[in-house]
């Protein structure tokens, strides 16, 4: 059963960090908020674009886990 449930729970989780922000919940603290607080104090948007960089790499770290964990399960191999 785990087999065949754990593709999409990988897939949610993975949807779940793109549409929210875990990093609270972790602890870093609310990085969106700190980024437009950056932006509106150092009137750039580096700030925006780090957090964007650091999603986008949570994102890709975790997909990269789940796609190993789902192929040691494969029920084919």
């Amino acid at each position: 059963m785990i087999k065949i449930v754990f593709p999409s729970v990988a897939n949610e989780i993975i949807t779940l960090v793109k549409d929210t922000s875990l990093a609270y919940i972790v602890g870093y603290g609310e990085l969106l908020r700190a980024g437009r607080i950056a932006t509106n104090r150092d009137a750039s948007l580096v700030p925006l674009v780090v957090v964007a960089v650091f999603y986008l790499a949570l994102t890709w770290v975790l997909t990269k886990i789940f796609e190993r964990v789902e192929k040691s399960m494969d029920y084919y191999q």
